[in-house]
């Protein structure tokens, strides 16, 4: 009865320790221009001092951010208050304190870059849109043209063409599809055709009055779709968790688990007694 009664009760602790799921840094491969054309500010500039300093990201919760002074040499999309501005990337030493996230964004002192940057921030910083999906070095291929080079870059134009925006086609000696090569002068036209697209065709506001509700007799169509969930946008980059069994549910169900068998043993015992 004894070695019954340990037995229930390291069970019980080992459901108590089970593991709580992984956090991973997830990217989604997206076509550049329809990243282009989500984000709200792209500037071009170079980098200059960085420090690192605890600041509350947008859930509330205080994290340790690494900050850059840009130095903008052109406006490319959205406003931008001046010639100077602080961008931040999550991670950094603070207080004898690191965090280091997996597919931030990095920046020396120098550095030639074009930023995908989200809205401004309370404290007045501006975060990188996409991690390093947001971040894409200036270099001059074998024309002297300015070219970019990130991790943000896709091949085509997102399933479709559009004749007024132009790009470089890159070469490979092994044969496969060359790969676009997006320079500083297609990054302008596209932004430029987006934006002339956007005011001839703005997007409807959202209706504010109240639809009414179906009357009994109404039926609804059974082969009418359910509507399709997406992500957001803006959620390029994003924080998930690994897939698997709920911990809270496990929980329950091996506590209730090993109580009954408990009660079992309880039971037995008292009848073997009488």
């Amino acid at each position: 009865m004894r070695t019954a009664f340990f037995l229930a009760l390291a069970l019980l602790s080992g459901f108590l320790l089970l593991p709580r799921p992984g956090a991973a840094t997830t990217f989604f491969e997206r076509p550049f221009p329809d990243t282009v054309q989500e984000v709200p500010i792209i500037v071009r500039g170079i980098v200059g001092n960085s420090y690192s300093n605890w600041a509350t990201n947008e859930d509330g919760g205080r994290r340790i951010y690494t900050f850059y002074d840009l130095q903008v040499s052109e406006r490319l999309k959205g406003t931008v208050e001046s010639k100077t501005l602080l961008m931040r990337e999550i991670g950094g030493e603070k207080d004898g304190i690191g965090m280091q996230v997996a597919g931030s964004a990095h920046f020396d002192r120098g550095e030639d870059v074009v930023v995908m940057l989200s809205a401004r921030n309370s404290d007045g910083s501006y975060d990188i849109r996409g991690m390093m999906m947001g971040k894409f070095n200036i270099e001059k291929d074998e024309d002297g043209k300015e070219v970019l080079v990130g991790g943000g870059l896709s091949g085509g134009h997102g399933g479709h063409r559009d004749d007024s925006v132009h790009h470089i086609e890159g070469h490979d000696d092994s044969g496969a599809t060359p790969k676009p090569k997006w320079t500083i002068e297609s990054l302008r036209q596209l932004i430029q055709t987006q934006e002339r697209q956007a005011r001839q065709n703005p997007s409807p506001l959202p209706s504010l009055r109240r639809v009414p509700e179906p009357s009994p007799t109404e039926r609804i169509a059974p082969d009418s779709p359910a509507p399709q969930l997406q992500n957001s946008p803006t959620e390029e980059t994003t924080f998930s968790q690994n897939a698997g069994f709920p911990r809270d549910l496990a929980l329950k169900l091996g506590g209730l688990a090993v109580l009954g068998f408990l009660a079992l043993l309880w039971i037995r015992s008292r009848q073997r007694k009488r």
